[in-house]
């Protein structure tokens, strides 16, 4: 995954499922000057007393370090993925019993399966957008997070802003059944 070298890549969301979370990601090169903004969050966190409780856990988590480690698809797949691999779905029923599950932060690699809603991955696609934007084939996971309460957060960009260090049309989607 063709990370930038050296800086701090933000992932930001409002989790907020009404109409649909929103955020985003943000670069910053190493060195930069940068300054923590005020913010004052007016949202109720599932599972949390108040969304300063759920900030405070979050600075607890400190920096994060990579790790490598394996990802294997585990969304349902779709007809045309059939059409091309007639044993996708045994594939993907044995991978599920092989992995263990990561841990609660995923960069690159395919999206975990969350209730079978779907790959969010393909779902970033917009047919009524630029060529660009509209092929689901463009897209790729940027970053998962399994932080809230029955649910997961995925960061989604397309492959070409990903190589250009492009972060300014990160999607940002949240599976959830609470």
């Amino acid at each position: 995954m063709p990370l930038p070298p050296d800086g701090t890549l933000l992932l930001f969301v409002n989790a907020d499922l009404e109409p649909w979370p929103a955020g985003g990601a943000v670069y910053v090169p190493g060195g930069a000057a940068v300054e923590e903004r005020e913010s004052s969050p007016d949202y109720e966190v599932y599972e949390y007393d108040s969304p300063e409780e759920l900030d405070a856990e979050l600075r607890r988590v400190g920096a994060l370090r990579l790790v490598p480690g394996v990802s294997l698809p585990s969304t349902p797949p779709d007809d045309g993925m059939l059409a091309r691999h007639p044993h996708a779905e045994t594939l993907r029923e044995v991978w599920a019993e092989q992995t263990d599950g990561g841990g609660d932060w995923q960069l690159g690699g395919h999206a975990a399966n969350f209730d079978d809603y779907g790959d969010p991955v393909a779902g970033s696609a917009d047919p009524e957008a630029s060529e660009e934007l509209a092929d689901p084939d463009d897209w790729v996971l940027l970053a998962q997070w399994v932080g809230f309460p029955m649910s997961i957060l995925y960061w989604t960009i397309p492959r070409q802003d990903l190589a250009a260090r492009r972060f300014d049309r990160v999607a940002v989607q949240m599976h959830a059944n609470p």
